[in-house]
């Protein structure tokens, strides 16, 4: 599994492409692809101060079981958002709780 950007796509092979799994609340208006809006974090939480966007993003992780989230991704997903590498984001939370779960490494592609 593997972690990337919407700006990314356009470098991305065709079949990356349809590997690609957005897990954001919302996507550009050409992407046609899958979406899992149990990783998304709400709207509200887009307006929320980093400290308090973590605390209310570990409560939806919490709320999920990780294992039957790695099986409806699939091993080849690539998690999609909107941050470019570097820069915090919801993406790098999921790979890392994913890890800790599963065992499932998910880096960044």
């Amino acid at each position: 599994m593997k972690t990337s950007y919407f700006g990314r796509m356009k470098t991305m092979s065709l079949a990356e492409r349809g590997m690609c799994v957005a897990i954001s609340r919302g996507c550009p208006v050409w992407y046609k692809g899958k979406r899992l809006l149990e990783l998304a974090p709400t709207r509200a939480m887009l307006r929320m101060a980093p400290a308090e966007y973590d605390g209310n993003y570990a409560d939806i992780l919490a709320a999920l079981d990780p294992k039957m989230i790695a099986a409806t991704l699939g091993q080849d997903a690539i998690l999609l958002c909107w941050e470019k590498p570097g820069l915090p984001c919801h993406r790098h939370t999921v790979a890392d709780w994913l890890q800790h779960h599963t065992g499932i490494e998910v880096v960044e592609l």
